[in-house]
């Protein structure tokens, strides 16, 4: 029976152990990562959302524009008119 305790104590130690110093950073990184992609992915959509309220999205196909960023199905473009850069969004 001790040598069954024994055992059964040193192999809990071992997965303990295990879980501390291998399982449980990488969780913790992967959900520090997912954390902060959502954060950004949140963020750019609200920026995305005030400049369409604010400066508007009427774009002219004949506009040059350059692209600030891409979210989801959304995109923030800087485009030139009258010779003042402004920004506006793609839908």
């Amino acid at each position: 029976m001790k040598n069954f305790a024994g055992g059964f104590l040193l192999g809990a130690l071992l997965v303990s152990a295990i879980a501390w110093f291998f399982v449980i950073p990488q969780t913790r990184a992967s959900y520090k990562a997912v954390g902060y992609n959502d954060g950004q992915i949140y963020a750019r959509w609200k920026i995305a959302d005030q400049v369409s309220n604010l400066l508007g999205d009427d774009l002219l196909t004949s506009e040059s524009k350059d692209l600030l960023f891409n979210v989801k199905s959304r995109s923030v473009v800087i485009v030139e008119r009258n010779g003042v850069k402004t920004l506006r969004t793609i839908k």
